[in-house]
């Protein structure tokens, strides 16, 4: 499975009615047969959602993981997480989901150069089999013979069946509800990246990388899928399945590929926001609100931070 941002982004790139993800997903599970869920990993700070960060000379602060998703369950905060998100004198998010990019900043993103088609980019057989799949399941993708093959590798890699998850268009995800309750409370709120460089994260993958993603995933479509009920995973903060389910996601691509994915989308990103939010850390009792399977691992966010001497306390 993709994470819920990723899905996210080919949400934001088109409309997708509840209709035609409703049939979609149907569809999906019907050509699949379930697989077993995968161990959790043995990797740092496998479990939790909230720790306390300390370092001599500073006040404490507090990183907690969210899930970019409307489902009910996400907004009941233990109550740990309501204290250290009111006593906290900052908020630093992720990225600002509530501003919009222009139309013609996404293209730069998403769509190939001018006069250059997606079959020209992945070859006429691919690109027969990718709109036999595109018909035949109603992805959501438009306008994907003038994009970049990583918007049709993002429809087509769900690779579980989500099941017990409710979303809402007209709720805010996660990230948003927190963002807005703080700038209501008149407290300062920052972020730790820009929209453009998340679009990056996709738009910077080379385009042979790009193709070769594209094509394991329109050959592996119907390969067995988890069935997993993602949110629960997340409420429940194991953050070791969380990290196995998204090794699975990307299981189809190989070693080398899968490994270069996870490092453009998680432990780059995961350097980044490490050394924007020291600052802030150094001067502020801030709360860090990032996606929960940025802070797990030798290279998430809280084992940095250890690294560079801060000491990291799991409150829930």
């Amino acid at each position: 499975m993709l994470s819920s941002w990723l899905s996210a982004v080919v949400a934001r790139c088109r409309p997708f009615s509840r209709g035609a993800a409703i049939a979609f997903a149907l569809l999906t599970a019907a050509c699949s047969a379930p697989l077993p869920m995968p161990p959790p990993m043995d990797i740092p700070h496998g479990h939790g959602r909230l720790w306390q960060v300390d370092h001599p000379g500073a006040p404490p602060s507090y990183i907690f993981g969210t899930m970019h998703v409307t489902d009910p369950r996400v907004y009941a905060l233990p109550q740990a997480v309501e204290t250290a998100f009111t006593e906290a004198d900052i908020a630093i998010f992720e990225v600002d989901y509530r501003r919009p990019m222009s139309l013609e900043k996404r293209r730069q993103y998403i769509e190939l150069p001018k006069g250059q088609s997606l079959e020209d980019v992945i070859g006429s057989s691919t690109y027969r089999d990718l709109r036999r799949l595109i018909f035949r399941h109603r992805l959501p993708l438009y306008n994907y013979f003038r994009e970049q093959p990583w918007v049709s590798w993002v429809a087509l890699s769900g690779r579980e069946i989500s099941i017990g998850q409710t979303e809402s268009p007209e709720k805010p995800i996660l990230d948003d509800w927190l963002i807005v309750r703080a700038r209501k409370a008149n407290r300062e709120v920052d972020f730790l990246e820009t929209a453009q460089e998340q679009w990056q994260s996709f738009a910077g993958i080379p385009m042979d990388d790009q193709v070769a993603m594209l094509r394991s995933a329109i050959e592996t479509y119907y390969d067995g899928r988890l069935r997993v009920d993602r949110v629960a995973v997340y409420v429940e903060g194991n953050l070791a399945l969380s990290y196995a389910l998204w090794e699975h996601s990307l299981s189809h691509l190989g070693p080398v590929l899968a490994r270069q994915y996870t490092d453009r989308l998680l432990n780059e990103r995961n350097h980044r926001m490490v050394e924007r939010m020291l600052p802030y850390f150094e001067r502020h009792s801030a709360f860090v609100a990032v996606g929960a399977l940025h802070l797990p691992g030798e290279e998430g966010v809280l084992r940095l931070l250890e690294q560079r001497g801060y000491t990291l306390t799991r409150l829930q």
